[in-house]
């Protein structure tokens, strides 16, 4: 790529009209980067359903997490719980949305549409949250929860690996699938869950709330009664981790869009262009 198409491609991005959630190929939310085809229906699926599979086994499991079985219903106060679920909800809706579609584009035989329906949006939200939490709570699983774990002689049971690592590799694989696109200012939807959930901690803290296994706080670092620290780790982590994963989720967003122009530009330019009017689909 030259200095002017990157600088090009820069002032693109940063667009304000970014910010929203418009975008002239509504197709690129519905199907691979490379194209239509049964094959990513089929891998939808496959993942919609492993997805709601191991969430359900994250919770019946029993191992080390919960300290009595009354504390089972306390899976639904962490932050690990919260972002895999959404990640499930986003694998059903996606798949529901590739389905939805593949079956009218042979119904209707390539009818066009250019407009971007609520729920193409609502599925690029959710998208969006789950893939950037998918990344921030691996990171500070592996990077905060399992030395302090380690140290102390604990073991670390295959559901935590899966939905602390399986999580976000899903992510990073998936972002080279899929063609959905990645924008930077979209990190504020991320921010916002984050801020969601931290206020939520705050409030569970104040009502005196028990982790499940009857510790005073959800996890160590947001002890509220220890203001100061909380407030530490809740800013780095809305304010400055969601937002460096955001640009991480770009760059490789970008690095897809390099690897298909150089093995397929016929495909790239057809189905990834924001200004695109080849849009053989239907969505309506």
């Amino acid at each position: 790529m030259s200095r002017e198409s990157c600088k090009e491609c820069c002032t693109e991005e940063f667009h304000p009209r970014n910010f929203s959630l418009s975008h002239e190929n509504p197709q690129l939310f519905v199907t691979a980067q490379g194209g239509f085809g049964i094959a990513y229906v089929i891998y939808r699926v496959i993942w919609a359903l492993f997805h709601v599979t191991w969430i359900i086994l994250s919770g019946v499991i029993p191992y080390s997490w919960y300290s009595s079985e009354s504390n089972r219903i306390k899976w639904f106060i962490y932050l690990t719980n919260w972002s895999y679920l959404i990640l499930t909800v986003s694998a059903i809706i996606q798949a529901a949305v590739a389905i939805s579609h593949y079956v009218k584009r042979r119904k209707h035989d390539g009818v066009s549409n250019h407009a971007m329906t609520w729920y193409l949006k609502m599925a690029w939200v959710i998208y969006n949250i789950s893939s950037n939490a998918a990344i921030v709570v691996a990171a500070l699983y592996w990077g905060l929860r399992i030395p302090p774990k380690l140290a102390a002689g604990g073991e670390i049971h295959y559901m935590d690996v899966g939905t602390h690592l399986g999580n976000a590799i899903y992510v990073l694989s998936d972002i080279f699938i899929t063609a959905t696109p990645v924008r930077i200012y979209h990190f504020l939807h991320s921010s916002l869950y984050a801020i969601v959930y931290l206020i939520f901690s705050v409030v569970y803290d104040v009502l005196k709330g028990t982790n499940a296994v009857e510790g005073s706080y959800i996890y160590p670092q947001l002890d509220w009664d220890v203001p100061g620290t909380a407030a530490i780790y809740a800013v780095l982590v809305a304010l400055v981790a969601v937002p460096l994963v955001q640009c991480v989720l770009y760059g490789l967003y970008r690095l897809r869009l390099a690897l298909y122009g150089c093995c397929c530009p016929r495909s790239v330019g057809e189905f990834n262009t924001e200004s695109s009017t080849k849009q053989e689909f239907q969505l309506v």
